[in-house]
């Protein structure tokens, strides 16, 4: 990663990325309020707002095992009080084997993740890639 990470909400926000990377979920969300809130983009297959640890559980499980988790990297990170901001990149696993930038902003209250909001790149050049088109 490029910047400094300075901070214990910026070190939460590195050690939750390893635990996508190995898929340890376990771990991840032992690092998650029970509260927790992920709003994925309306224009994505997953769309919505995935509310507790129970529902965020069955998302990331699904998650990690698409996506080949082994190949996520932060490159940048942005922390704030109670907010990070990262900017990472991983891959669709095969067959369709595309890279995918994004950033998130996470919410971190009282030494846990209480939000988590991804930003794609470009989220209609994904979905034509999972769908198996060709990009426009």
């Amino acid at each position: 990663m490029s910047s400094a990470v300075g901070t214990s909400n910026e070190e939460l926000v590195l050690a939750q990325y390893e635990s996508i990377r190995s898929k340890d979920l376990d771990a991840f969300m032992s690092r998650c309020a029970e509260d927790i809130v992920l709003l994925e983009a309306n224009s994505m297959p997953v769309a919505g707002e995935y509310r507790g640890q129970a529902q965020v559980r069955e998302l990331m499980a699904g998650l990690i095992e698409f996506f080949d988790t082994s190949r996520l990297h932060p490159v940048r990170m942005v922390g704030d009080g109670e907010y990070v901001v990262a900017m990472l990149v991983f891959h669709v696993g095969p067959p369709v084997g595309y890279e995918v930038v994004i950033t998130e902003w996470w919410h971190i209250r009282d030494g846990k993740v209480a939000e988590i909001r991804p930003f794609y790149w470009d989220t209609q050049e994904l979905n034509q890639k999972l769908a198996g088109g060709a990009a426009q």
